[in-house]
């Protein structure tokens, strides 16, 4: 009887370590992915699982206005 109760426990146990050593190496590689893009709260929230991460986005339309730095003016 404490064979397979000994078994189960063997096999709980390195389920949960191979989960562990996943989410790990999932963090490391978003860590790498983002650092240098986002700052470090926002890093938390990707890392904590707040924000979705994946490929894909939106289309949007925008307007840059660039100031000129030359001052124009009538000679």
């Amino acid at each position: 009887m404490a064979v397979p109760l000994l078994v189960g426990l063997l096999a709980l146990a390195g389920r949960w370590l191979l989960t562990a050593l996943l989410e790990m190496g999932e963090r490391r590689r978003l860590r790498a992915a983002f650092a240098g893009y986002v700052s470090p709260p926002v890093m938390q929230e990707i890392l904590q699982r707040r924000l979705p991460v994946g490929l894909g986005g939106e289309l949007r339309h925008v307007c840059c206005c660039l100031p000129t730095s030359r001052l124009h003016h009538a000679e």
